[in-house]
């Protein structure tokens, strides 16, 4: 850990200029952790009673580079719970019951396997995490990312630490979505792109669960595409959907075409306006289908 200086007063202590070089084999790009300045609150009459607890902290532009070696995700998660076990805190107590606070920070994950690209960027990120109810190891996370390829999203969630769990949600309104957008988001925006190629603005909720409890590894991941006026094109039939409403449902094992609704073309330009509502399972095959035509044009 280098520091370039640090201050100290009867409530902050404040270290500028950060480097942290963790020797832990879940990343191994140099630097790892980077922060302008780091400020920790403390309560000096806990000092007249021996004791010195961080009660908050506030983190100005941090900077966070992680490789994921074997493991990725369920990596992190066991080094967090382990680095907690060790220090053997205690389940309850006042430490960071004002929070830990970053501030335009910038987090870069390298993972071949996981990311579509190899490599995922966000900037502009600002994030809460604190203890739920004095719980140090069941940490509640609030922010908001405005990043200028991604644009801005509101995301929460939990660790749960004692699993160890992390449940994450991320929602946003009015996104452009391109084939470069779509295809750089983990897990789902490839597959999304794949089967329908939606242009246009869109609403996103996603989710995205790592459950590591008894090293099971169980990942669940879900993404709600909501729009208006959208042109989509699926590609398992030669027809286009112009003018679209509805909703695109996607999780690991079904999509739900809910209420979608627009104006239905072939190559032809032969169409008419049409009502689905569907559920299919990974290979595309309908299991409920429901198709409402009117307004047809020959």
């Amino acid at each position: 850990i280098l520091i370039d200086s640090a201050q100290i007063d009867l409530k902050n202590v404040t270290l500028n200029k950060i480097t942290v070089n963790p020797t832990s084999t879940i990343t191994i790009e140099n630097p790892k952790f980077l922060a302008e300045k780091i400020v920790f609150e403390y309560d000096v009459l806990d000092l007249l009673n021996s004791k010195f607890i961080i009660s908050g902290a506030d983190v100005l532009a941090p900077e966070l580079s992680l490789i994921m070696q074997e493991g990725g995700v369920w990596s992190i998660l066991d080094y967090i719970k382990n680095i907690t076990d060790k220090l053997n805190l205690p389940e309850y107590s006042e430490l960071l019951k004002n929070g830990a606070v970053g501030r335009n920070a910038t987090v870069r994950l390298i993972d071949k396997k996981f990311l579509p690209k190899g490599e995922l960027t966000v900037t502009g990120l600002d994030l809460v995490i604190k203890p739920y109810s004095g719980s140090i190891k069941d940490l509640r996370l609030n922010g908001n990312i405005c990043d200028e390829f991604y644009g801005n999203y509101d995301i929460s969630g939990r660790m749960d630490l004692n699993a160890p769990k992390l449940n994450l949600k991320v929602t946003a309104k009015d996104l452009s979505v391109s084939e470069d957008f779509l295809r750089s988001i983990p897990v789902l925006g490839e597959k999304f792109w794949n089967t329908y190629k939606p242009r246009g603005k869109v609403a996103i909720d996603g989710m995205l669960n790592f459950d590591n409890e008894g090293g099971k590894k169980i990942m669940t991941p879900a993404l709600k595409l909501s729009f208006n006026d959208m042109e989509t094109t699926y590609v398992d039939w030669p027809i286009t959907v112009s003018r679209a409403t509805g909703e695109l449902i996607f999780t690991d094992n079904k999509i739900n075409i809910k209420d979608l609704e627009g104006f239905v073309f072939d190559v032809g330009q032969q169409g008419a306006n049409v009502k689905f509502n569907a559920i299919l399972d990974l290979g595309n095959r309908a299991k409920e289908l429901d198709i409402r035509i009117s307004d047809i044009v020959l």
